[in-house]
């Protein structure tokens, strides 16, 4: 939707944002045209800059009210670090003489979910064929919640936290949208979160709240005490 190249770099983004995250329906009218109405249900990349502070951040973004947008995200803080710089520099080397194939798996997966999309919507070429599966949420995913949660809390001083507790909601959702690459894989009527996205639920979960809460602990130290 090229529409939200204009939408989302002026002043008044932040309420279209917000109903995009909430999977509302966003219409945009000028006096030439009606753009929309569109409703995502999906995972989506939102790209803005920060001005980096020691080791904390603050957003750049004018409006004041982007703080409850940014509370419904997945947030990602990319330091430009040596070692990033190096291994950013290192891939495009390899993108450049041709060993990384960047078309080898990415339109697997792209039709994979595309075909899960269809069952899961009960669309008719599809309808009879396959039947729709929930992911299907146990005790594992709670304790493994639970235990990053207590690892987190015992690193932070004080009584303060910084981040929401929308954050373990947040990685419940990535957990179960990351198992989806494996609906096909059985014959339960279920989806089984897979140890692989749950695993990677967690560290995104202590990643976020480490930096939420302006590196006032390591991750790598919390994500080390769960590996034990």
């Amino acid at each position: 939707m090229p529409e939200f190249n204009d939408w989302f770099k002026y002043k008044g983004m932040v309420e279209p944002l917000k109903l995009a995250l909430e999977h509302g329906l966003i219409k945009y009218e000028t006096h030439r045209e009606v753009i929309g109405p569109y409703r995502l249900n999906s995972f989506f990349s939102v790209n803005y800059n920060v001005a980096g502070l020691g080791r904390s951040y603050e957003v750049t973004i004018q409006d004041p009210n982007f703080n409850a947008i940014e509370d419904r995200m997945l947030c990602r803080l990319h330091r430009l670090t040596k070692q990033r710089f190096i291994e950013i520099a290192e891939s495009q080397m390899r993108l450049a003489l041709g060993e990384i194939d960047v078309e080898k798996d990415g339109p697997k997966i792209r039709d994979h979910l595309t075909l899960v999309y269809a069952v899961e919507t009960q669309h008719p070429l599809v309808q009879k064929r396959f039947p729709v599966k929930p992911v299907m949420l146990t005790s594992k995913v709670q304790e493994m919640l639970m235990k990053a949660r207590r690892a987190i809390l015992e690193e932070i001083h004080g009584d303060t936290v910084r981040f929401s507790a929308r954050l373990e909601d947040h990685a419940i959702r990535f957990a179960c949208a990351a198992s989806l690459l494996s609906y096909f894989q059985s014959s339960l009527d279920y989806v089984p979160i897979s140890k692989e996205a749950l695993e990677y639920a967690i560290q995104l979960y202590v990643e976020e709240a480490a930096v939420r809460s302006r590196d006032e602990f390591i991750p790598e130290v919390v994500l080390g005490k769960l590996n034990t």
